[in-house]
């Protein structure tokens, strides 16, 4: 196998990767229903890093909804309720409700919506 090249210099990756993730979800916003669980499968993620430029990368390809969701600033209908219930069970649990919430490394903020819509 050839060793793979940074996407930006084109220059050799470090020869192992950063990190290694086993079985991780193949996609972020949507979930299996009973018609899709049985096939639903994990994806090894592999984390490099360019020995020439250092930018930090993953080898495998994009989503298929990458350029309406995780590009763009939104969330699907799912992942937006989904949110919600588990915003508002961590407001309540910590006594957060009608609180002010700063939320760190947000990309352009599509939680903050999910979180006043929860009680923030």
């Amino acid at each position: 196998m050839t060793r793979p090249s940074c996407r930006v210099c084109a220059r050799d990756l470090f020869a192992e990767p950063l990190l290694r993730y086993a079985n991780m979800p193949r996609v972020a916003q949507f979930f299996p229903d009973q018609s899709t669980v049985a096939a639903d499968t994990g994806l090894d993620l592999e984390i490099w890093q360019c020995a020439g430029c250092g930018l930090i990368q993953l080898l495998t390809e994009p989503v298929p909804y990458y350029k309406e969701v995780v590009r763009a600033s939104g969330l699907s209908e799912e992942m937006r309720a989904f949110r919600a219930t588990q915003f508002g069970a961590f407001l309540q649990r910590f006594a957060l409700t009608g609180r002010k919430v700063i939320v760190i490394g947000c990309g352009r903020g599509e939680y903050l919506s999910v979180l006043e819509e929860a009680g923030a």
